[in-house]
């Protein structure tokens, strides 16, 4: 006679306290900015995590967020978001299923990081809204685990600032370059310049030389 084992053989896992990404406003072009983060509690034994989908709300543009990553304690796992349609929502789509992220038991915090490139004065809420939106695996059983007592976990609604412009030497020029005296039209520094959030109108740019070892 072959009896059900209990459930209570199966490892656990479970959203602890609430998210704690408060509303905010974050000005277009800044990087890396934690858009939604909560902490996970593992139970019984290490458990492999293999996707996780967030909802992304709001008025600003669905590509208004950038490089989006899902961190775990601190740790990038995986690529970037992949964004998808699903019932008319956009969801940021993370697929580990080829190389899980191991959780030990414990407590795990993880976190929505992206960057902000547009959408200014317009506004975006990231969301785990149910637990099948996030697939835990128990390798021990060979079969999914689904988090328990769960429910929606949405973080502050991120308001996008004003639009800013970032200046930086081109990579691709040799601040060493020699110039030869006499010459004219010769390029003596490069620059790029990159706008974020809305159309930026450059009036003006002051380059200072700096001369040394000179004759």
């Amino acid at each position: 006679t072959m009896s059900i084992a209990s459930g209570s053989t199966l490892a656990t896992v479970a959203l602890s306290g609430s998210n704690t990404v408060s509303a905010a406003t974050v000005n277009a072009g800044t990087s890396s900015y934690a858009v939604w983060r909560q902490a996970f509690q593992v139970n019984t034994r290490t458990l492999w995590l293999k996707s996780a989908n967030f909802r992304l709300t709001g008025s600003a543009q669905a590509d208004a967020l950038q490089n989006v990553g899902l961190y775990v304690d601190g740790v990038k796992i995986g690529g970037n978001a992949a964004m998808t349609m699903t019932n008319g929502s956009n969801y940021l789509s993370f697929d580990m299923s080829s190389v899980p992220m191991q959780l030990t038991t414990g407590s795990h915090t993880f976190e929505v990081r992206a960057d902000i490139v547009k959408g200014s004065s317009y506004n975006v809420t990231v969301s785990l809204q149910q637990a099948s939106d996030v697939m835990v695996y128990d390798p021990q059983v060979g079969v999914n685990v689904a988090v328990s007592s769960f429910t929606a976990s949405t973080a502050g609604t991120i308001t996008i600032g004003t639009g800013s412009a970032t200046v930086v030497i081109d990579p691709t020029f040799n601040t060493m370059t020699n110039v030869t005296g006499g010459a004219s039209n010769i390029a003596i520094a490069k620059f790029k310049v990159r706008g974020y959030g809305e159309d930026i109108k450059v009036t003006s740019i002051t380059a200072t030389p700096v001369l040394s070892g000179s004759t």
